[in-house]
């Protein structure tokens, strides 16, 4: 019986191996590609295009501009990464990424660990500082079709990993969750 469950469950594997987020098309997917185009947006790091260097900025909005044409190619946040951020269309040549230490790496290496970050929902670190992504879902009203009046809120916010000596990092976590969390509380 041990043996039959064990190889029910490999054979069922590939069909359910598919991690969080990956689902093709969807709002998981969505919610991915908004999260990997604001990180970029967000980061503190050089993009280089054909031995050009770009902003963050110009990064996010080039990656956009990918996006309209490879859109239907795009089922899977790896192929967001894939079609839309990691080579040169024209030259072929891989986009870079110099780090702030001066290291430089492919944008697919730095990308696909993002990924794997908000994917386990670890957060990271910036800074020195380390954080975790929390999450706070409400529902308002009964929602049994998409014609229904009703709300949902869905809030994702830094919650910092202070150190043995480093109350403020609390503080400033707990004035997050307040200023996020309040309005949606009392109505």
């Amino acid at each position: 019986m041990r043996n039959a469950l064990l190889l029910f469950v490999l054979l069922c594997l590939p069909a359910s191996a598919v991690p969080a987020g990956a689902a093709p098309g969807g709002k998981d997917l969505q919610e991915a590609i908004d999260y990997i185009v604001e990180y970029v947006r967000a980061s503190d790091v050089v993009f280089i295009r054909n031995d050009k260097e770009h902003t963050p900025e110009e990064a996010a909005a080039h990656m956009l501009k990918k996006y309209k044409y490879a859109k239907r190619k795009v089922k899977t946040p790896e192929d967001f990464i894939k079609y839309c951020a990691t080579k040169s269309s024209l030259s072929g040549r891989p986009y870079l990424v110099r780090l702030k230490d001066g290291k430089t790496i492919t944008s697919a290496e730095w990308l696909l660990a993002a990924l794997a970050d908000y994917r386990a929902g670890a957060g990271g670190v910036v800074g020195g500082v380390g954080y975790e992504v929390k999450e706070f879902r409400r529902r308002y009203g009964s929602c049994p079709t998409r014609n229904r009046d009703c709300a949902s809120v869905v809030l994702r916010y830094p919650e910092f990993s202070p150190g043995a000596s480093d109350s403020g990092l609390a503080a400033v976590s707990r004035e997050i969750r307040r200023r996020l969390l309040t309005p949606v509380y009392e109505g």
